[in-house]
């Protein structure tokens, strides 16, 4: 785990995954049209294959030439083996794949399943999981061709995982010399869907920890009280929900999201209006006004937004989506792959949408599900979902490290006690701690750390909890893990002192000091060795971020020589042997350097009388310095004047 990973990072930043293929070389400018119009949307990464590759395209994204791989006079196994590579790894990359176009050839090429190309291989082992757009490019009498028509109807029946959407149509114009003119207006329709497949991967990236309230299992208990519309408000906008409050007709205070607008975006465009009409219906109407809504769509509308499905699992509309599987499977296959389990696990808990999930006729013998579901419920502490996973739904539980990890990050260890009762009582269930020790020291998780210690389960990476916690100022959990271990028995290196001085962590480096020293509670005066160096030190404070006087004024203050070169730089100390002394005298700081250069040997007697009454000048010595040596004493003076203990009075 780096010093610069946060819990919060994790899961947040996942982009959608877009693979942009073009083929003919003359047909690349749509793709790369489309490639620069997303160019600068933060959601999306992209990648291309394309015959023809134009360098506006390669200065956007990576890009990979369509090459025949037939190995022909010239060619080396080698290369073609690498193609080959690179598309089985662009397949297990990309979420979704838009062909603008695919020409006749390539269509053909792919319902028979030829790979004789690079975009033929990765075509060949697409994963039917994930969506592929199609925009058929060819020529008009091409496509009133019989065998046109013949392999659209193939792909309309058997192949659903691929979506054919307006063609890239051309014919000749002019002469002598005839001219292509292509014909298309469905280049918007292309950037719409995969703006929504976006918006859809990142549903849920706004959901914060879960409190207690998602970890109690209430099944089954119906509470009957009524409370004052003002009452519900308040609890409404600390819970910081404001679609729940407009589903339940509540006044809020809170803000409207950006995601959420009162207007249509286009209010000339009849399926952008129809989709803002739809959104709201959702949000304040129930399920028969949702249906009734859905029945009155436009002819061209097929794509329902990523608001509508976040709001139907969110607020568990079955009846609403019964009727798009029963009426609509259009729209309802927006919920296919791993979308319903995983937001229903993870985001917007809702066993009962699991349970449809688990039942429907559409999603049978094909039930797509992935680790993201249950870690996702492990992070947001879902014991409820977890328990649906385990005991109701048929199916294998998929997780990785990253549930403990999460769980153990957020402090949830109600969740925690899940996993090892799960485990005891079913041998398929393998607890999988990984690095759970280090996300809970990261986020201060003492109580977390009292748990694995007081479980018995084997965790990793306990040399390392010293060392993160001193990364993060987690000074609680140091003195937890201190208690638990022993003071002789806690682990870590001559660079545990670093971080805390990069991250300006003075509490941190208090604690060190006090543990150096024997000072801490239980301690009784037994001391420990903290090494650091003074080289180490020094490079620390240049690396520290902002302004570095009070990390600097404490190594100061604990008598270290930020002066020292040669041996004296390298050597290993101990913080045992750091003193401290008194604070320094507010606005004297500024007239350290001034003293250290201007006093000379002048005071030499009475600096020394001073040193002694002060204990300075055991450090002096212990430094290896000589008091007579003009260095030594403007050190010392440097000292004196910064502990405030009075050299002008001298």
């Amino acid at each position: 785990m780096t010093s610069t990973t946060s819990l919060h990072d994790m899961g947040r930043n996942r982009k959608l995954r877009l693979l942009v293929a073009a083929t003919g070389p003359r047909d690349t400018s749509w793709a790369q049209a489309l490639v620069v119009r997303l160019s600068k949307n933060p959601q999306i990464e992209a990648r291309a294959i394309v015959d023809d590759v134009v360098p506006r395209l390669t200065q956007t994204i990576i890009v990979m030439q369509n090459r025949g791989l037939a190995l022909g006079a010239g060619d080396r196994a080698d290369d073609i083996e690498f193609y080959r590579q690179q598309a089985f790894e662009l397949v297990e990359w990309a979420d979704l794949m838009v062909c603008v176009p695919l020409d006749a050839d390539s269509i053909a090429k792919m319902l028979a399943g030829v790979t004789d190309t690079f975009l033929g291989e990765v075509l060949r082992g697409w994963d039917t999981q994930k969506s592929i757009v199609l925009v058929p490019g060819m020529s008009t009498h091409m496509w009133s061709n019989p065998m046109t028509k013949k392999h659209l109807n193939k792909l309309h029946r058997k192949w659903n995982w691929i979506r054919v959407v307006t063609p890239i149509l051309w014919h000749y114009e002019g002469s002598p010399n005839p001219k292509r003119v292509p014909n298309w207006n469905g280049f918007n329709e292309v950037l719409g869907i995969i703006k929504n497949q976006a918006d859809l991967l990142g549903l849920g990236r706004d959901v914060e920890v879960a409190t207690g309230l998602g970890m109690a299992d209430d099944a089954g208990v119906r509470v009957q009280c009524k409370l004052p519309p003002e009452i519900w408000t308040i609890i409404l906008d600390y819970a910081g929900d404001w679609e729940l409050s407009k589903a339940l007709g509540m006044y809020t205070n809170l803000p409207m999201p950006t995601t959420w607008s009162s207007q249509p975006r286009d209010p000339n465009d009849p399926l952008k209006v129809y989709e803002h009409e739809l959104e709201w219906t959702v949000l304040t109407c129930n399920s028969a006004a949702i249906c009734k809504k859905i029945s009155q769509s436009p002819p061209e509308f097929h794509d329902i937004s990523a608001l509508v499905i976040k709001l139907v699992i969110k607020f568990g509309l079955i009846d609403v989506l019964a009727y798009m599987e029963a009426n609509r499977p259009d729209l309802f296959k927006a919920f296919d792959g791993t979308t319903l389990p995983t937001k229903a696990s993870a985001y917007y808990p809702r066993a009962d949408v699991l349970d449809y999930w688990k039942q429907s006729a559409w999603f049978r013998d094909r039930h797509v599900y992935d680790a993201e579901a249950v870690d996702g419920a492990s992070r947001f502490g879902h014991v409820r979902v977890l328990d649906w996973w385990w005991r109701r739904s048929g199916l294998g539980m998929r997780y990785t490290e990253s549930a403990l990890e999460q769980a153990s990050g957020n402090g949830h260890l109600l969740v925690l006690e899940w996993w090892r009762d799960a485990a005891a009582q079913d041998d398929k269930v393998v607890l999988r701690p990984g690095r759970s020790l280090l996300w809970a020291t990261q986020h201060g998780q003492a109580d977390v750390l009292r748990w694995w210690d007081a479980s018995g389960i084997p965790a990793a990476h306990g040399d390392s909890v010293a060392k993160v916690a001193s990364r993060w100022g987690q000074v609680e959990v140091l003195e937890t893990w201190r208690r638990l271990k022993g003071d002789d028995k806690l682990v870590f290196d001559a660079e545990v002192l670093v971080p805390p001085t990069i991250f300006k962590h003075l509490s941190v480096l208090d604690w060190w000091r006090n543990f150096a020293h024997g000072e801490l509670e239980g301690m009784e005066g037994r001391k420990q060795q903290v090494e650091f160096r003074t080289c180490n030190i020094e490079e620390a404070l240049e690396d520290s971020i902002g302004d570095q006087s009070s990390v600097r004024r404490w190594w100061t203050q604990n008598g270290l020589n930020l002066g020292l070169r040669d041996e004296e730089w390298l050597k290993t100390r101990y913080a045992a042997a750091l003193q401290r002394y008194i604070s320094p005298r507010p606005g004297r700081m500024e007239r350290v350097w001034q003293l250290k250069y201007s006093r000379g040997m002048e005071h030499s007697e009475r600096l020394e009388k001073k040193a002694q009454e002060s204990g300075l000048q055991a450090y002096i010595h212990r430094s290896g310095m000589n008091m007579k040596n003009n260095k030594s004493h403007s050190v010392l003076c440097t000292f004196i004047w910064v502990t405030g203990l009075g050299i002008d009075d001298t």
